[in-house]
């Protein structure tokens, strides 16, 4: 039995197609050998998404702009059809998905996100 590997990503949602339940996320992904940030375009979806008792009544569904972590199996890699082949995306089947909220539930008052001891 061949068994894709498993990835867990976190980043903001770009897109969400509500008919087929895929999205696309460009989360950043640090690289030791070379010291630097690159873009990791990933295309997910769910693979069981007419699964009533996995997802509920109303299916998965991610909302643009808001924060997620999901792990899932690596499905393939796209790249484009020219002579550098640079990565277009990757697929990635979703097994579990944790919701995070979005940008604007963060506070900026207070980046630690401590509260400071009462007095």
């Amino acid at each position: 039995m061949e068994t894709n590997p498993y990835i867990t990503v976190t980043g903001t949602v770009n897109q969400f197609n509500a008919e087929d339940r895929s999205f696309v996320m460009t989360p950043k992904q640090y690289v030791v050998l070379t010291h630097s940030y690159s873009v990791l375009p990933v295309h997910a979806h769910f693979g069981d998404w007419h699964s009533n008792k996995r997802w509920g009544a109303d299916g998965p569904k991610v909302t643009v702009r808001t924060t997620i972590t999901f792990g899932g199996f690596f499905q393939r890699v796209v790249r484009e059809r020219t002579l550098d082949r640079t990565l277009e995306f990757i697929e990635v089947e979703v097994a579990s998905i944790a919701y995070h909220g979005t940008c604007s539930n963060l506070t900026t008052n207070n980046p630690t996100g401590i509260s400071p001891p009462s007095t």
